[in-house]
């Protein structure tokens, strides 16, 4: 049963309650759009924003490689709020996920022989454990996701996610979503301003690290590409397609236009990682 408008006190005495798998709803106003609403599902003790199944807009015809065009999604995705943490892939590599071979659809060669040089490279530390988890390869962050039984956005997903970041929002209920978002993220759940909501409830968007997605990147025909590829197979690479798309902007940065930062396209190489560049995971809500 969906939840609406409640009472403070009915609100901050549901949080003491185990996280349970129903729909939390936040209405919200957008300035220049109409009303709407972050639906969020708590799956299994995990909060996640929902794609709706339908026809959106992604792209735009500011930067060269991203032409403005309708996507369909086929159905409901949920997508986790925060990027992964230092916490989260911590679990991965002590419960000897990293190391099992059958989270490993490509790119086995490229991961660390033992643990203690993965948890150096991600910068392990306990006072910094709710932080996105950085310097991990794309090898790295499919293997994760697919140790938790999800996947990588795609690009158009994530694009779609991190529509209205940085939109100025009137939410009446912002600190009851804060307490919420506390749950799931201490450090950034508890102070989350409204500008960092995308129209979804995703969080940190545009303004915390960026993204490795699932896609391959051409950088000279978005739509031909998106058309001739499959894009949820790792098969048949074309030569040229040797970069994986990394989305969204680093901390630090403002943008100018957030339609355009939200369809800007980089890339780097699947087995390099960086400093600055991190991940989140869906689910297609038909498999959960």
């Amino acid at each position: 049963m969906m939840e609406h408008h409640r009472e403070p006190a009915e609100f901050m005495a549901d949080l003491e309650k185990p996280i349970t798998n129903k729909d939390i709803v936040f209405a919200y106003k957008a300035k220049g759009h109409h009303n709407g609403e972050f639906r969020y599902k708590t799956i299994n003790g995990e909060l996640q924003a929902v794609i709706k199944r339908g026809t959106y807009w992604v792209g735009n015809g500011y930067w060269p490689d991203s032409c403005r065009h309708e996507y369909f999604i086929a159905s409901d995705i949920l997508v986790d709020v925060f990027p992964v943490t230092i916490r989260d892939f911590t679990s991965f590599v002590r419960s000897g996920g990293y190391f099992d071979d059958k989270n490993w659809t490509d790119g086995a060669k490229t991961r660390e022989k033992g643990a203690d040089a993965i948890l150096r490279r991600i910068g392990y530390r306990q006072n910094h454990q709710f932080y996105p988890v950085t310097n991990v390869s794309w090898y790295e962050a499919k293997a994760y996701s697919k140790w938790r039984r999800k996947r990588l956005l795609l690009e158009k997903e994530w694009e779609i996610c991190a529509e209205g970041t940085l939109d100025k929002k009137l939410i009446p209920e912002i600190q009851y979503i804060r307490a919420f978002f506390s749950r799931s993220n201490p450090v950034f759940g508890r102070s989350i301003p409204e500008i960092d909501l995308s129209f979804i409830g995703a969080a940190k968007m545009l303004s915390l690290v960026r993204e490795w997605v699932n896609d391959w990147y051409n950088p000279s025909s978005f739509i031909y590409f998106w058309n001739k590829v499959d894009h949820n197979s790792s098969e048949t690479i074309p030569v040229s397609l040797n970069r994986k798309c990394v989305k969204g902007i680093q901390q630090g940065v403002i943008p100018v236009r957030t339609a355009d930062y939200k369809s800007m396209r980089d890339s780097t190489y699947p087995d390099e990682y960086d400093t600055n560049i991190g991940f989140r995971c869906c689910v297609d809500l038909k498999f959960v």
